[in-house]
């Protein structure tokens, strides 16, 4: 497996799957980071939501947040552009070889990303007969 490929598998390991349950759904908001995450699910769910449309809105919000950080570290100045702030250095993410010289960049990172959801949709929404 290339470092690419391996890069790849490792974030769409951290996106949620659409085709699994999501965690439990209680009630009560704990007081800690992301402590309100199940009552909100519960509350979407009550409201008559089906599972399936959550979870697949799980996946495409997850999915931008990975391709927005990548999107940072691929084109550092790009990203800073609209906050209207200067830096001194930029944070990059590349790929080297063993002797640590660059041997690839995130080069077409995003259209990766897509060819490699593991519904084989690219992203796209599932078909559905009516």
């Amino acid at each position: 497996m290339t470092t690419r490929d391996a890069l790849i598998k490792c974030l769409w390991h951290v996106i949620h799957d659409e085709t699994k349950p999501l965690p439990s759904h209680s009630e009560k908001v704990i007081q800690a980071p992301l402590g309100d995450a199940e009552a909100l699910t519960a509350k979407i769910v009550k409201a008559g939501i089906p599972m399936a449309d959550i979870a697949r809105l799980v996946k495409i919000f997850q999915f931008e947040a990975v391709m927005g950080v990548l999107q940072c570290f691929s084109d550092p100045e790009g990203s800073l552009s609209d906050l209207d702030i200067e830096v001194d250095d930029i944070w990059a993410i590349v790929q080297c070889n063993e002797e640590g010289e660059v041997s690839g960049d995130l080069s077409g990172i995003f259209e990766s990303m897509l060819s490699a959801d593991p519904t084989g949709r690219e992203m796209r929404p599932r078909l559905t007969s009516r």
